[in-house]
């Protein structure tokens, strides 16, 4: 399994696209292009890392053997994100915004988010080509594990024998696309 490092890494990736936004929106209503720059320039930074985790985690973590009773495609969350995170961005008003408090918010959700059992999609995986599935195993009998794969199209169970196990409820696929 993966260490802390690489879990808050694959967490804080997930806000790349809310920086962008933020960004371009801060730039465009407050001309702050200063504080805007410094987003873009941290949302690039957590992209390289997390790239370059994940790529490693494939390399180096330990595959088994897994037996599948059941997959569903859990792609359609993409649209949710778009409409939850990204499009009420664009409406921000800024006035009075406060760093500090913004640093200290993300300090607390990245506490939160590595110590809890739970499996998100990545945006960053996404636009990468995988593709995320929700499986239940025989052997565990756990039913809302998250799989990682190049594969578009996953349908039959039989299809997935042998993962890594990135985190605790977090798979990737070892067979690709």
């Amino acid at each position: 399994m993966a260490n802390w490092l690489q879990r808050a890494l694959y967490m804080t990736s997930n806000s790349v696209p809310l920086l962008f936004v933020a960004a371009l929106t801060l730039w465009l209503k407050t001309d702050e292009w200063k504080l805007s720059v410094l987003l873009i320039c941290i949302a690039i930074i957590l992209t390289y890392l997390f790239k370059h985790s994940f790529r490693y985690g494939i390399r180096h973590l330990p595959s088994r053997e897994i037996t599948v009773s059941g997959v569903a495609s859990r792609d359609p969350w993409i649209v949710g994100y778009v409409f939850t995170y990204l499009l009420p961005l664009v409406n921000l008003r800024v006035s009075g915004f406060s760093v500090v408090t913004l640093t200290i918010i993300s300090f607390i959700l990245l506490i939160v988010a590595t110590s809890a059992v739970v499996a998100y999609p990545n945006f960053i995986l996404y636009v990468m080509g995988y593709h995320f599935y929700k499986l239940a195993t025989e052997s565990s009998g756990i039913s809302d594990l998250l799989l990682i794969s190049k594969k578009k199209h996953l349908r039959d169970k039989s299809n997935v024998t042998q993962v890594i196990r990135m985190f605790e409820k977090t798979l990737i696929d070892t067979q690709g696309g």
